[in-house]
């Protein structure tokens, strides 16, 4: 009796879980409740705001980029082979 009973609860669980998988199926056929437009206006590019914030971006990152690769070439430079004197 027990063991019809258990197989009872395996067989309604799976049943539910067959029903909401074949829902989440047939609900992703239906369209997005908010649809994208088909066509609309075309936007200009903000040319100078490009150009200000490239122009920001590399008055950090080219002098960045210097002293990171820069920095043994001055480290040369100061010790000048007096490595061990100081």
């Amino acid at each position: 009796m027990l063991a019809v009973r258990v197989a009872s609860r395996v067989a309604s669980r799976s049943g539910a879980r067959n029903m909401s998988s074949l829902r989440t199926f047939a609900r992703s056929f239906e369209p997005h409740p908010t649809p994208m437009p088909a066509a609309g206006p075309l936007h200009k590019g903000d040319w100078g705001r490009i150009v200000k914030t490239r122009a920001q971006q590399a008055a950090i990152y080219f002098p960045g980029l210097a002293v990171i690769l820069g920095w043994p070439l001055a480290a040369s430079y100061v010790l000048n082979e007096h490595v061990g004197q100081f």
